[in-house]
């Protein structure tokens, strides 16, 4: 039976529920990301690393993944040239 107060109810998201951070907007996900890809890789400008984000961003899957431990994931698996 729905009473006037179903609607007050707090309604939990998974996020919430698993702990994981959540982050709003793709504007705020590619800044922090290229933060850190540039803090990572100081050959990167940070219009480069901006456009990388940006990319990174489309994939569903990385999408809900912290933007730093992507960059973090992308660093330490990037294929170097000479290595």
């Amino acid at each position: 039976m729905d009473t006037q107060f179903d609607d007050t109810i707090p309604h939990y998201s998974r996020w919430d529920q698993d702990g994981d951070e959540y982050v709003r907007s793709s504007a705020d996900w590619c800044a922090r990301c290229a933060r850190a890809l540039s803090e990572m890789s100081p050959e990167l400008s940070f219009e480069q690393a901006l456009e990388l984000a940006q990319e990174l961003s489309l994939d569903d899957t990385l999408r809900t993944c912290p933007p730093e431990l992507v960059a973090e994931d992308l660093h330490h698996t990037r294929v170097r040239p000479g290595q």
